[in-house]
């Protein structure tokens, strides 16, 4: 079997778990995951790097619950003087974008396209005789995030957070408004609520351009909207170390995940990929100053 069908058969796997777990669990649905991800994120081992998008949520679906979070592909771990591997790899996909050298757009620019590549890689508990290094802490050593920490990172948002009786973002004003810290259960829960809200912040027009403001009228379009911020919420959470509780107010959004999954093998990999992008950008923003508090 090609590679690339192999792909497609294992986010069509992936696909079809989280709609019974949306069926059978309801808003928890995504639990099994962020159990998980607690022990960290999935990540190349001599790269350095967070796995993301549909890579992160595959690596982390995998048939045997590995403690290591590390992984490498064949050749790396070859190159480092392992070369015997145990048991069966996961596929991933890379994507970048290129260039060709013989196809021209209709302006007469060399055409540009998205080139993708797929890649079988073995975690670190699969290759014999090698083992992680003492101490060894994925969340420091991993990615050059500006911040781990919940506070700080809305501290370089420069997020205008405004209080309010319900957790939302306002795109036309640019605001996110949130209940007052102490009507939340616990603090994790609160920033819980406010990592989905940020990332809802990431698709204004002056930041990702997701075209939020034309939500109101498109329930499919909301509902994408808010699994995006599912999907980030959570692995925001896994690298701040949150843990909160599922939001009973995601309910009313159940349905249209479940028809949206169910309808196209599309949604699942666009949403993931654009979470990640939302991290990304988050998590790389500097402080500019202390949180501006709406009036």
């Amino acid at each position: 079997m090609k590679s690339t069908q192999q792909a497609q058969q294992a986010i069509e796997k992936l696909n079809a778990e989280i709609i019974r777990q949306m069926q059978e669990v309801g808003t928890d649905w995504i639990k099994p995951w962020r159990s998980k991800m607690a022990k960290g994120l999935p990540h190349n081992y001599f790269g350095k790097r967070n796995y993301n998008g549909i890579n992160l949520w595959l690596l982390l679906y995998g048939e045997i619950d590995y403690t290591s979070t590390a992984w490498g592909t064949k050749k790396q771990w070859e190159k480092a003087g392992f070369t015997e591997l145990k048991g069966e790899p996961m596929l991933i996909t890379l994507t970048k974008p290129t260039t060709s050298s013989k196809y021209k757009d209709k302006k007469g620019n060399p055409l540009k396209y998205w080139l993708q590549r797929h890649y079988y890689v073995y975690n670190s508990e699969q290759v014999t005789g090698f083992e992680l290094p003492e101490g060894y802490d994925s969340a420091q050593i991993v990615d050059s995030y500006e911040t781990n920490d919940a506070d700080q990172l809305v501290i370089n948002t420069g997020v205008k957070i405004k209080s309010d009786n319900r957790a939302y973002f306002h795109p036309s004003m640019d605001f996110i408004g949130m209940p007052d810290r102490e009507t939340f259960t616990d603090s994790e829960s609160y920033y819980g609520t406010l990592l989905h809200e940020l990332t809802h912040w990431t698709g204004h027009k002056d930041r990702l351009n997701r075209k939020q403001e034309a939500h109101s009228n498109n329930r499919e379009a909301y509902a994408f909207e808010e699994l995006i911020a599912e999907f980030g919420a959570a692995q925001l959470c896994a690298i701040t170390g949150i843990s909160p509780s599922p939001r009973d107010d995601h309910a009313k959004y159940l349905n249209n995940w479940i028809r949206a999954l169910s309808e196209s093998e599309k949604v699942l990999p666009m949403a993931m990929a654009m979470a990640s992008k939302s991290c990304t950008y988050l998590l790389g923003l500097k402080q500019e100053g202390e949180q501006q508090q709406a009036a």
